[in-house]
């Protein structure tokens, strides 16, 4: 088996599908999917950058834009829909193969057998559905694919994952170019060799990654299917925010590659400066810089975030980096300053593509929707690729041309570098993170039932309020919670009406006192040194950060009135009736 994530999970805990990932992943695991990305990407790529072209223009060669711009924008409009779909089947799915690898085997193999078919297809009718089909298999595959990462990877490895993940997303298209111009010449041929490696490449993960299955008892109901596709910004904020972020950013990116190619002809003169060669030459060499800079920069930039903890301020920082080039290109247009563009836009995407990669899975809603979130999210990638041209073109036509479209493509790409400080939930990485009250053992090597309940109560009420690093940037900022908290009296409990900036749909109780809770910390410390790999103030640290990681599984897990949370062998419970009293 690939080497998966020890998860914070015990009997009595939620289910392990649902549980949080505590222990870093191997790197066998993180080959098998980057691997099995590699062939998505490749299957996305090679028909969009070459063999559809090529294709459309021996159907239809009088109007092959129009046919291509319909036969691609009918795939991405579906791909769209798709993902999210596929997500929220995926996390309905019981089984003894667990929840992704279905979805997985099937999206490869449905793909591999869809682009052989389409490979065969001689009328623009029967591209277009090919096509089709294929986004649709290819989306059940990406949205595991995507939502394999916070099922199995801990908080403080996502960036270093989400870049090794990255990499296949650009080195997919010069992989993907050079199989179908290369190694084989002809359409057909190109189609087959796509979808045999598309399926190749799955596979390993598909069958040897460990997928646990999920119980019936904790399937989200079929009934909210079709609700769960909405995500209301009101109560999920951080979630509206990243997604914002993704948008906008992806919108400046989509707007400034998109025209591309005809600006090296006509306002750069490419062809005049270099003769013999075509704008199509200079083009190539631009997505070589640039890969080779994504590539270079995204998993060191990922490695750093997991190191700092500050994913905010470099998703910031990368969106200034991919907006500076545009508007270079707006004030200087000649070769030189393309190509130094070409550089610093790969770095910001290099590092836009792991550290935001990562910063969206630890403000997903739930752990019982991760794939339908994702793939939610992912709408955020794919829609600039349909907008783009909408917005783009009657600039360039009619609005003042390049210096006009690329001064917006930098405008947009600095407004979500600014949107991303929108969020505010997301914690630094776990146990690295800087708590406000950290308690002290006692005399005689006990915990000390005061200052562990004190600790308790300031990360969940704060008193009046209370002081974090919300991601750890920048100085402590200060939020009220108290109003969404209290503490019972006789400390009895606490009553919690928001937990982690998440607004319940209904107070619960946690049933819990200082006793109570000294000897839970106590009996969690060496599970959590072991989970961790550190041991501060004696594990007190690791055991206090295993203890909210359980209740954060609870809390996300709970299901309509099940409003009390109790004590349970090494975590919680969430049930719907306080528990007797002793």
């Amino acid at each position: 088996m690939l080497g998966g994530s020890h998860r914070a999970h015990t009997p009595g805990a939620a289910a392990p599908a649902l549980a949080e990932p505590t222990r870093d992943v191997r790197a066998l695991w993180v080959a098998g999917i980057s691997l099995a990305n590699l062939g998505m990407w490749m299957a996305f790529f090679g028909p969009l950058q070459v063999l559809l072209p090529e294709q459309v223009g021996r159907v239809s060669p009088a109007d092959k834009e129009t046919v291509l711009a319909w036969v691609t924008g009918v795939g991405a409009a579906l791909a769209m829909v798709a993902t999210p779909l596929a997500g929220a089947l995926s996390d309905r799915t019981t089984g003894p193969l667990g929840r992704r690898r279905p979805w997985v085997l099937t999206g490869a193999l449905l793909g591999a057998v869809g682009l052989v078919v389409l490979g065969t297809r001689e009328s623009v009718g029967g591209i277009l559905l090919g096509w089709a089909f294929v986004q649709t298999a290819l989306s059940c595959l990406n949205a595991t694919l995507l939502a394999a990462v916070p099922d199995h990877v801990p908080r403080s490895q996502r960036g270093a994952v989400s870049g090794w993940i990255g990499v296949p997303q650009s080195a997919g298209v010069v992989a993907a170019v050079v199989l179908v111009t290369v190694v084989v010449t002809e359409v057909a041929p190109g189609y087959t060799l796509i979808g045999v490696l598309t399926l190749a490449c799955a596979l390993p993960f598909a069958l040897l990654s460990p997928d646990p299955p999920l119980p019936r008892e904790h399937r989200p109901p079929w009934r909210d299917l079709a609700r769960s596709m909405w995500v209301s910004p009101r109560r999920h904020p951080d979630f509206a925010w990243a997604f914002l972020t993704r948008f906008l950013i992806g919108t400046g990116n989509a707007m400034f590659v998109l025209y591309l190619l005809y600006f090296l002809r006509d306002a750069v003169g490419y062809e005049d400066l270099f003769p013999g060669s075509s704008a199509s030459d200079g083009l190539l060499t631009l997505i070589l810089v640039y890969t080779a800079a994504v590539v270079a920069t995204t998993v060191v930039a990922g490695v750093v975030s997991d190191r700092i903890g500050r994913r905010r301020g470099m998703v910031a920082l990368a969106g200034v980096l991919m907006g500076l080039p545009a508007f270079g290109l707006a004030l200087a247009p000649t070769w030189t300053t393309v190509v130094l563009c070409a550089v610093v836009l790969g770095v910001g995407f290099g590092v836009f593509l792991s550290v935001d990669g990562a910063l969206v899975t630890e403000v997903l809603p739930a752990a019982e929707g991760r794939a339908k979130d994702l793939g939610i999210v992912n709408v955020a990638s794919t829609g600039p690729q349909v907008i783009a041209p909408a917005l783009a073109g009657p600039v360039v036509v009619h609005l003042g041309g390049y210096p006009v479209l690329y001064t917006i493509c930098g405008l947009v790409s600095l407004l979500g570098a600014a949107t991303v400080w929108g969020i505010r939930g997301c914690a630094e990485t776990v146990p690295a993170r800087l708590w406000r009250h950290r308690p002290t053992r006692g005399d005689h090597g006990g915990m000390d039932e005061s200052r562990t309940w004190d600790w308790l109560v300031s990360e969940l009420t704060g008193g009046t309020e209370t002081t974090v690093r919300p991601c750890g940037i920048g100085a402590p900022v200060t939020y009220r919670a108290a109003a969404r908290a209290e503490v019972l009296p006789g400390e009895r409990g606490i009553r919690i009406n928001c937990f982690q900036g998440r607004e319940l749909e209904e107070p619960m109780l946690l049933h819990l006192d200082p006793p109570t809770l000294a000897a839970r910390l106590r009996d969690l410390v060496e599970d959590a040194v072991t989970a961790f790999g550190t041991r501060r103030d004696g594990g007190l640290v690791e055991a206090f950060a295993l203890l909210m990681l359980h209740l954060q599984e609870t809390v996300d897990t709970a299901r309509h009135g099940e409003v009390h949370l109790v004590p349970a062998r090494g975590g919680f419970d969430s049930v719907r009736e306080p528990p007797v009293s002793r």
